[in-house]
């Protein structure tokens, strides 16, 4: 089940569906039920930004065996932290920012996956 910002079908969050960024500020909607989680983006925010950075742990304890590696990891870490950054910038209602943040994140992981 994915979340998703509200949308202008979505009844009284129609004011704020313009808004760029993977979430609306305040809540979260619930994609298949259409019901609110009784929870703030922050809480999945936070959320995220932790997976993000137990996943950045593990790049930074994985030794690279060749310099293939080396610049894979490097990069991995560096789409990691940019992703941070941008799950960050959400939280503080910077949503602009952090659309543009976790763009570049993704971009930088699509390229990686064509390697």
């Amino acid at each position: 089940m994915r979340a998703r910002r509200a949308g202008p079908r979505d009844g009284p969050d129609r004011e704020r569906c313009g808004q760029r960024g993977p979430f609306g500020p305040d809540r979260v909607e619930q994609d298949e039920q259409g019901r609110l989680f009784g929870t703030t983006a922050s809480v999945v925010y936070q959320d995220m930004a932790q997976k993000l950075a137990d996943a950045g742990r593990e790049l930074e304890l994985a030794d690279a065996s060749t310099a293939l590696d080396a610049r894979y990891r490097r990069d991995a870490l560096g789409a990691t932290r940019t992703a941070i950054e941008g799950v960050h910038a959400a939280e503080h209602g910077e949503l602009a920012a952090a659309a543009d943040r976790l763009d570049a994140a993704d971009a930088a992981f699509a390229a990686l996956e064509k390697r």
